[in-house]
């Protein structure tokens, strides 16, 4: 839905479930954080726990909550990553289409030569 209305502000929508005692796994955070990033850019949100944490005991708040910043910093390093590899694959793409059309430069002109001499000796033929 944010998507299709062009929705320009920020969001903070609840990564786990603080009304639970179960200590989220940084893998399950990274994956809730990338379904969101599908559908907002990352600039528009706010990593945070669902709610407020008193009702959890100390121990596993800290837990969660440094699941939950390690979720963030992987998440980070793998859109660093992804957008390395997509500057590489773009180099790469450019650099594919330039050998492509200097290796097409090079058959016309290597047809063009064999048309030059055929025209050539066709006139030497002509001429003796």
């Amino acid at each position: 839905m944010f998507n299709k209305v062009s929705y320009k502000q920020e969001v903070g929508p609840g990564v786990y479930d603080i009304h639970s005692p179960r200590v989220p796994s940084v893998e399950e955070m990274v994956k809730q954080i990338e379904e969101l990033l599908k559908v907002l850019p990352a600039r528009q949100l706010w990593i945070n726990p669902d709610c407020g944490l008193k009702t959890r005991g100390w121990a596993e708040v800290e837990e969660s909550l440094q699941n939950m910043v390690e979720a963030v910093e992987t998440v980070r390093q793998n859109q660093k990553e992804a957008e390395i590899q997509a500057k590489i694959d773009a180099e790469n793409k450019a650099k594919e289409k330039a050998d492509a059309e200097a290796k097409a430069k090079l058959e016309a002109e290597k047809t063009e030569s064999k048309e030059e001499v055929k025209t050539e000796s066709k006139e030497e033929t002509k001429e003796a």
